[in-house]
């Protein structure tokens, strides 16, 4: 399997370890609660046979909660070549089926459908059936190691798929030989390919994440605003928005990143947030200021129910960041501090940047943009900040633009972040959107946009070479 990039979103641990690997040396061993039970005791299967017997239980295991247990096992059947109900007559309620409920991987659901992604579904059992060098070893994590004595130096693949520990909002699109899936809850997002030698991945047909811009009206008037907002900008109207939330729809395209302009100063805020999510689409956000807008009721109501996350860039509004995180600790879209590099200075940067990683706040690093009123301001140095931050145990992640990695890049794969972490180029799977006047292109920060054409909102995309 080939794995294009990575956006990394909650980690999940489980009481049983399952996993798919491959290249493994060590010698194969069956499961001793029977051919279709795949829970606590130690297993390593190489077979073809022992393999669809595993996955033949692991997809019944994920369909059964949503239909009836005949269809389930014909269903696995039909994907595997063995049906565990007809395989294992005695069987016939389904019971000695089984993979722990904490290594069941959660399988795509086709965007725009209430309904698992067949396909991929094929491609995947494919994939691990026909190729030798993969097996299935598992156990529990009570111990700490198999009864082989372990198996170490493996690589442990599809783990992209998160665990299924109840209804998991993971969706999936294909984009030639390459899928990609995004899970709605936690922003984590992958490009795989099952292909054996697919061609990179460098764009996509249609946007995976579209930036739209719906308002310019902003009143807290910063010297270094890119977009040169201020209190006379106008707001985009609600019929152009419901129709670009439209042609997101038909594009299959994720998420959205909603920015102004203060977006929450949009009249009709609340309304464009579950336009976009009655339309499969998560609405993230940007603001300025979490405590005017959380206080009203309904904005707050509207923001639990339909945003994945939002980021806030005003450095006084740390404290406000932490209660709402700790409010929605367990349930609800979290906030990002968001810190524009360039427009403070370096005491007050690092001050901001300790005080959100005292406070466990997730940091955004975002590189200077030299236009609208960014093109006259005093940019303040910001060469520092790649060491300051490459301190792993310190900060253990933070999030870039694509500014920021395209300056800091290399600095950071010579400390050894990934880069499939990082995709630096604008336009190849993601584009920008002025509502306001209705123009598009690459991103926010260039000034080579075109006008949007109403019946082919993405009919030029990709923007990247």
């Amino acid at each position: 399997m080939h794995i294009s990039s990575v956006r990394l979103g909650h980690a999940n641990n489980s009481s049983s370890t399952h996993s798919i690997l491959l290249n493994s040396k060590s010698a194969p061993r069956r499961s001793e609660s029977g051919e279709f039970q795949f829970g606590w005791d130690w297993f390593h299967i190489k077979d073809r046979e022992g393999k669809a017997r595993y996955l033949s239980a692991l997809i019944y295991s994920t369909l059964s909660r949503e239909m009836a247990d005949e269809h389930a096992c014909v269903v696995a059947g039909s994907l595997t070549g063995i049906n565990p109900m007809t395989d294992a007559i005695e069987r016939l309620d389904g019971a000695g089926i089984y993979v722990d409920h904490q290594s069941v991987n959660a399988f795509p659901l086709s965007f725009g459908e209430q309904k698992y992604d067949s396909e991929f579904m094929k491609e995947f059992v494919k994939y691990i059936m026909d190729n030798p060098a993969i097996t299935i070893r598992g156990g529990n994590d009570n111990t700490e190691q198999g009864e082989d004595g372990g198996v170490q130096g493996e690589e442990h693949i599809l783990n992209t798929l998160p665990r299924d520990c109840g209804k998991v909002p993971l969706f999936s699109r294909k984009d030639g030989q390459w899928w990609v899936l995004y899970n709605r809850e936690s922003g984590a997002k992958v490009r795989i390919s099952f292909a054996k030698s697919p061609a990179p991945y460098l764009k996509s047909a249609k946007p995976e994440l579209v930036d739209v811009k719906i308002t310019n009206f902003c009143a807290y008037g910063c010297k270094f605003c890119y977009m040169d907002s201020d209190e006379k900008g106008k707001h985009a109207s609600k019929e152009t928005l419901q129709k670009i939330a439209w042609a997101c729809r038909e594009a299959k395209v994720f998420e959205v990143a909603l920015g102004g302009g203060e977006t929450t100063e949009h009249p009709q805020f609340v309304e464009v947030l579950g336009m976009f999510h009655m339309n499969g689409i998560t609405p993230n956000f940007t603001t300025f200021n979490v405590a005017r807008w959380a206080e009203k009721k309904e904005m707050r109501k509207a923001v639990e129910k339909h945003c994945g996350s939002f980021a806030v860039s005003s450095p006084g509004e740390l404290k406000s960041i932490a209660r709402w995180n700790d409010d929605h600790a367990q349930k609800g879209p979290k906030a990002t501090f968001q810190l524009p590099l360039g427009c403070y200075d370096e005491k007050a940067t690092r001050k901001a940047l300790e005080a959100a990683a005292l406070l466990n706040i997730p940091i955004t690093l975002l590189g200077f943009k030299d236009h609208g009123r960014g093109k006259t301001f005093d940019v303040k140095d910001y060469g520092w900040v790649a060491d300051f931050v490459s301190d792993l145990d310190k900060w253990k992640s933070f999030g870039a633009d694509t500014v920021f990695v395209e300056q800091f890049g290399e600095t950071l794969k010579a400390r050894g972040v990934s880069e499939k972490l990082m995709v630096a180029r604008e336009g190849a799977y993601s584009c920008f959107i002025d509502a306001v006047e209705m123009k598009m292109g690459a991103s926010s920060y260039i000034t080579d946009l075109h006008p949007v054409d109403e019946k082919a909102v993405f009919g030029r995309f990709p923007y990247a070479a």
